[in-house]
This record gives structure tokens, sequence and C-alpha cells, in this order.
């Protein structure tokens, strides 16, 4: 009867000793973009560098963690009167807060393919809660090529003027990571 019980809680617990998997982005292959307004058009630009840690595996969501660090001195735009004044103080001030971090600890499996991950983006020392919504266009044991958007406000951060009647508030992210398993 001991051997039952055991066998039973050993079977139980094994679920929760799942780890999940961890995964290195290939940065050619990845990137983040942004899409802002300014005087009713989109201005659109990325950052080229960042680095992620990344614990994935759909089996073990609650294993699951993401922490991607931006090199906010990265940033360009497609125009360059825009790339030159982004990293000055009343915007990213990319001197002084030369990072940006996006951390969850909690992803959801929404339906098929589609997750959601609740997550805690700092700029500039400001910390803000945004969700990222994703979805999976490949999802296999030796790659994972991921895309998603989040919505934030630019004011919530201090980042340009508070007035938004000639840069609007909501910036769109748009993120697309493809990784392969850490060796």
């Amino acid at each position: 009867m001991v051997k039952i019980w055991h066998g039973l809680a050993v079977a139980l617990l094994l679920p929760s000793l799942a780890q999940a998997k961890e995964w290195q982005i290939m940065p050619a292959e990845s990137h983040i973009h942004w899409v802002a307004t300014q005087k009713d058009e989109p201005v659109k630009g990325a950052f080229k560098t960042f680095t992620a840690d990344i614990a994935f595996d759909p089996k073990a969501l609650d294993q699951s963690e993401v922490t991607v660090t931006v090199d906010m001195a990265s940033v360009s735009a497609e125009y360059d009167e825009v790339t030159s004044t982004l990293p000055k103080t009343e915007w990213f001030g990319s001197d002084e807060f030369p990072q940006a971090t996006f951390t969850t600890k909690s992803i959801m499996h929404v339906s098929d393919q589609r997750y959601m991950a609740p997550a805690t983006l700092t700029i500039k020392g400001v910390q803000v809660p945004v969700t990222l919504d994703f979805t999976f266009s490949e999802l296999s044991d030796d790659k994972a090529v991921m895309e998603g958007t989040a919505r934030v406000k630019r004011t919530d951060f201090g980042i340009g003027w508070p007035e938004t009647d000639e840069v609007a508030d909501p910036v769109k992210i748009e993120v697309r990571v493809t990784a392969v398993p850490k060796p």
C-alpha cells in the first residue's frame, strides 16, 4: 500500500517539476519595431539591438518566463530627424537610461497558437504593466518563431511632451523573435 501511495505522489509531482526549455534568439531573424503617430501620419522605427532570456514550454507555462533587454541608443526611425531626436533627454534619455526591459513571469495560452503575456515594461526607470499578445508561426523542439504586438502610451513613461496633439500617445510595438534551444 505504501508503494502505491509513493508512486501516486511521484506521478502527481512530476508535471509540476517540468522545466521550461531555455531558448536563444537569432538576432538576424528577430526584430522589435514600433509605430507612432505624428501629425496624424504613421512614423515607423525599430530598436536594432536587444537580448532576451527566454524560458518557454507550452507544457510548462507555469515555469515559462521572458526578460528582454533593449539598447535604447539603438533606436532608429524612417526619418533621420526622428532618429537623432529620440535619444535626447525629453524622449528616451538614452544617456541616463541606456536600457529598457520587458519582463513576464506569466504566460497564458489563449487558443491554438495564441498566447498572452502580461508583463512589466520599464523605460526611463518607469515601470508600466503591458500585455504582449503573440502567436507562433513555428514551434518545434528545434525552432520557435513568434510574432506579437503590444500597445503602450508614451506619456506613461514620460517620453516626449505631455501634449498629444502633435505626437499621439499610443505607440504600437511589433515583435518578431526567432529562437533556437540553448546548447
